[in-house]
């Protein structure tokens, strides 16, 4: 009997298919900009326990453009860039499972693959860092600094190509750019 981290990863492996192939471009060590996945990067989180926010390391997506953050770019504000980071899908799961039962279950991974759930965006596997792919929460958007880059353990084995920057913009915009549900009233 298949456990529910593989039931859970049967659902959007199905949905995503041939895409996964075509997600990612393999590009160690490459510079920081938009698309870069880096292995091991501090970031912010916020601990509810503390009610303070603390630093983690993990994978990250990074969303600022490479201009913005380019050393050579010597401009104002150009040490911190946006991240998203990475959950790992198996961790996801783990997470939610209780939550949902039976029939939910299903659907919620069916609507998570198929982008209907606004802050969630399911990434495809790319081996051996997400054997199961990965969950961009795009509610928690932060940002890290250049010379956090240079810590030990980060790495930057892939980005995302063409046709994955695509998908994360398509994303992004369904999240952030929706219009408003409440009736704002116009300025007079």
């Amino acid at each position: 009997m298949a456990t529910r981290i593989e039931e859970a990863y049967e659902i959007v492996s199905a949905a995503v298919g041939s895409i996964t192939g075509r997600f990612y471009v393999q590009a160690p060590n490459q510079s920081p900009g938009a698309g870069v996945i880096y292995t091991s990067l501090r970031y912010p989180v916020f601990l509810k326990s503390d009610m303070a926010f603390a630093t983690a390391a993990g994978l990250c997506l990074v969303l600022t453009h490479e201009c913005d953050v380019a050393v050579e770019n010597t401009k104002a504000f150009n040490d911190s860039f946006l991240v998203c980071p990475i959950i790992p899908f198996e961790t996801f799961v783990s997470e939610i499972e209780q939550s949902l039962t039976g029939e939910r279950f299903k659907s919620y991974f069916s609507n998570l693959v198929h982008r209907r759930i606004n802050q969630l965006m399911y990434i495809p596997v790319y081996s051996p860092i997400m054997p199961m792919g990965g969950i961009l929460h795009l509610n928690r958007i932060s940002f890290s600094n250049i010379e956090a880059l240079g810590l030990d353990g980060v790495r930057s084995p892939c980005w995302l190509s063409r046709d994955g920057l695509q998908h994360l913009d398509a994303a992004l915009a369904n999240s952030l750019l929706r219009p408003k549900a409440d009736n704002i009233p116009p300025l007079h």
